[in-house]
């Protein structure tokens, strides 16, 4: 049985939760790897009950998690020399117990990952993949200050990883640009990795019922038209622009639910929502997000991007989202979706009159949401993917 070892170091790890450093082991220890996960104390994980790393404990997949010291090098506390010191002590000696056949990295901008580096001169037959989240909206290269940490610990660590990796991953062609810019990642090495939807938490079969069930709840129609929309919601999430198309429509036959978490910038908002029409729910898992996503008919997220499109993609919905010159254009993969490139409260009125108003249009749009996206912003697919298989 071959071993991957998924190291985090550039990223936090933390049980639970649904971005992809989380369910990559998983998927991989499902296709029959053994897996393990190294990564360290970053923002306080409460993971492994309080014990003091170096650790190791299952998480609930079954999956060793090997939990660093945190490095006690004096330079950590001089600023501006800390940006390119190792925040972790043992990551070479780790993976040399470990002993892997596929290393898996998460994040490139870390001085850490030379460790990384050593570790595949050293034993050139180890397979390197990695990925990056980065890109120049989460991380700018702005000041003086970002682009020296950018382009000097990015572009140092960067280059030696994409000379010795099978492939570097940008999770969206937005962020496959920036690594090649800002890192250096070599095109030939540079590729695009979609983030996903966990197809286990998508009870596909169950669909019909899932629908009537939250209906009921949500005291929706089953015969209503009902748009979804959600994430933690700030300003540039356009979701005020929505409601106002939404409300300008005035259809008592349509239905939108939003979920999540208002932002500072927006709480005031969320009381301002009179709409019956409007079902204002507050936060909810991703497990339930998916549920949600069976039980409605079209997504609209017009604004800032989030794992939340790609998820409903997974999950077969239709769906509209803000093109941003093509960043994230990753989402429509033949037909599945709308990317609206000027959003105002007029452009989202007429495309959302254009999916209920010509039954042609949301069929065609549902149809390519189902056969093509599910499977295509599936993990495991994805986890397969990762890996070149």
């Amino acid at each position: 049985m071959n071993k991957i070892v998924h190291v985090m170091i550039a990223c936090f790890y933390k049980n639970g939760f649904g971005y992809q450093e989380n369910i990559l082991p998983e998927k991989h220890k499902e296709l029959g790897f053994d897996v393990n996960i190294v990564t360290y104390n970053k923002g306080g994980d409460a993971s492994y009950n309080g014990g003091t790393p170096p650790i190791t404990y299952l998480n609930p997949d079954g999956i060793p998690v090997h939990v660093l010291k945190d490095s006690t090098s004096f330079f950590k506390k001089v600023p501006f020399v800390n940006m390119f010191v190792n925040v972790t002590s043992g990551l070479y000696n780790k993976i040399e117990e470990l002993q892997p056949d596929i290393l898996f990295v998460h994040g490139i901008c870390s001085s850490d990952n030379m460790e990384i580096v050593r570790y595949k001169k050293k034993h050139p037959n180890v397979k390197l993949y990695a990925d990056n989240h980065s890109d120049y909206y989460n991380a700018p290269v702005k000041t003086i200050r970002q682009k020296i940490y950018r382009r000097l610990c990015g572009r140092r660590v960067g280059k030696k990883i994409g000379k010795l990796a099978e492939k570097v991953w940008g999770v969206t062609p937005w962020r496959v640009v920036y690594q090649e810019k800002v890192y250096g990642i070599p095109k030939e090495k540079s590729a695009l990795l979609v983030m996903g939807g966990d197809e286990k938490k998508i009870h596909w079969d169950e669909r019909c019922k899932i629908r009537m069930h939250v209906r009921h709840k949500m005291q929706i129609p089953q015969n209503a038209f009902v748009f979804i929309t959600g994430g933690k919601i700030d300003r540039a999430k356009n979701i005020h622009l929505l409601v106002e198309a939404f409300e300008e429509i005035n259809n008592s036959a349509l239905f939108l639910i939003i979920f999540g978490r208002y932002e500072e910038d927006m709480k005031y908002f969320s009381s301002t929502i009179k709409n019956k029409n409007i079902k204002n729910i507050g936060w909810i898992s991703a497990d339930e997000a998916y549920d949600y996503y069976l039980a409605s008919d079209f997504a609209v997220f017009p604004g800032t991007h989030s794992v939340l499109w790609e998820q409903a993609c997974a999950s077969g919905t239709p769906a509209l989202f803000k093109d941003w010159d093509g960043g994230f254009n990753h989402v429509d993969v033949g037909g599945n979706c709308i990317l609206l490139k000027n959003v105002t409260k007029e452009t989202l009125k007429r495309t959302m009159l254009k999916v209920i108003e010509q039954d042609d249009v949301y069929a065609s749009l549902k149809e390519n949401a189902i056969s093509k996206a599910r499977k295509e912003f599936s993990y495991i697919e994805i986890a397969k993917r990762s890996i070149g298989l």
